[in-house]
């Protein structure tokens, strides 16, 4: 089992009231006994252009937080994310039916 450590701003800690020993202790609880598996192999493959689709929006998304840092209006920030909401829509259309999303 991979364990990896989340570190959060000391800023965001406080604003949010984290406490990571406790965050800690819940995951343990709540992933005792659990085997994580994947379930990858089962699916049904995508094409390469359906692929490459969907890493386009993804770079779109890294333009959106680009845009987010910088301090944009909520107006200017729905004008450019909606275009991306419909590239992850109609790239979801075209998702394998064997997809567990479908199941």
């Amino acid at each position: 089992m991979i364990s990896r450590r989340l570190t959060v701003k000391k800023e965001i800690q406080e604003r949010f009231h984290y406490n990571a020993v406790s965050v800690a202790a819940q995951s343990s609880q709540q992933n005792a006994g659990v085997t994580a598996t994947s379930g990858i192999e089962g699916l049904a493959p995508i094409t390469v252009e359906l692929k490459n689709e969907i890493l386009s929006a993804l770079r779109m998304t890294d333009k959106l937080d680009a845009l987010y840092k910088r301090g944009c209006s909520s107006a200017e920030f729905i004008a450019a994310a909606l275009p991306i909401e419909a590239v992850f829509m109609n790239s979801q259309n075209k998702l394998p039916i064997a997809d567990p999303l479908y199941l």
